[in-house]
């Protein structure tokens, strides 16, 4: 059989398989997901040694590298294991939760989408369901292939306050929270401010609006002039350019772990 005879044999193969192709873990083609490409040569019709990819199996491999990296952008982001059940879907709508859980659900579908988005700064009682609406939006951004970071701001202040740490360690932890598209900052308080936090609260915010970076903040300081109060005035204007405030009210979910229910 001749070289162009033999290439016709097998692109008719290959074209047949690709027709009855059911997926590529169906690939029944003379080599799995590869389409031949035929080239012309002296002796006649020959074929690509490497061949073109199938566009089932480019598709597959193109969505397996998407979601290795959002499996390791929710690494990376700190995402709290205790949160995996906290959707938008089993977030439980109240009577003092309307308006947030839709200003929620705003911002989680502008995920992905070109131009600023403003932030939120969820204002409520201990268990109202605050974080829950926070980490909800900020799943969304991260199957959005955006990187995102959750921080405690308790703890994330206590980390670049320890003396343990290099001054480039700050540096870099400093550049990470201020620059990072976008963040969920946990559980401000007011009874552990020192001027070292509303040195670098003002420092991060400033740096945020700077980048129009995304922000989520939790609190349950329930003003904006309680805030003024303690943290002052530079640093709550920033905090309220980048977020708009959202009241909340509800019973405490922590006491009912309702969303840990089958």
């Amino acid at each position: 059989m001749s070289a162009s005879a033999e290439a016709l044999e097998v692109l008719a193969e290959a074209e047949e398989a690709c027709r009855r192709c059911t997926g590529p873990e169906e690939c029944r083609a003379p080599r799995r997901f590869v389409r031949p490409a035929p080239v012309r040569t002296d002796r006649g019709l020959e074929l690509d040694a490497l061949g073109e990819l199938c566009e089932p199996e480019r598709r597959r491999r193109e969505w397996a590298v998407q979601q290795a990296r959002v499996t390791e952008l929710f690494r990376s982001a700190k995402f709290p294991k205790s949160a995996d059940r906290m959707t938008l879907e089993t977030f439980r709508v109240g009577p003092g939760t309307e308006r947030a859980y839709r200003l929620a659900g705003e911002v989680a579908a502008w995920a992905g989408k070109p131009g600023p988005c403003r932030g939120l700064l969820l204002s409520g009682p201990t268990g109202c369901g605050k974080t829950h609406l926070a980490i909800s939006i900020m799943r969304r951004w991260l199957a959005a292939g955006v990187p995102c970071l959750f921080e405690t701001l308790p703890e994330l202040m206590d980390d670049l306050r320890g003396s343990q740490h290099t001054a480039a360690y700050y540096d870099e932890a400093m550049d990470l929270v201020g620059r990072i598209p976008f963040a969920v900052f946990d559980d401000l308080q007011l009874e552990r401010v020192t001027e070292f936090v509303v040195d670098r609260l003002f420092i991060v915010a400033n740096r945020r609006e700077l980048e129009g970076a995304l922000t989520i903040v939790t609190t349950n300081v329930r003003t904006a002039e309680e805030l003024r109060q303690v943290l002052g005035d530079r640093v709550v204007s920033r905090l309220l350019a980048l977020c708009q405030w959202v009241d909340m009210d509800g019973p405490d979910g922590h006491v009912d772990r309702w969303w840990e229910r089958p």
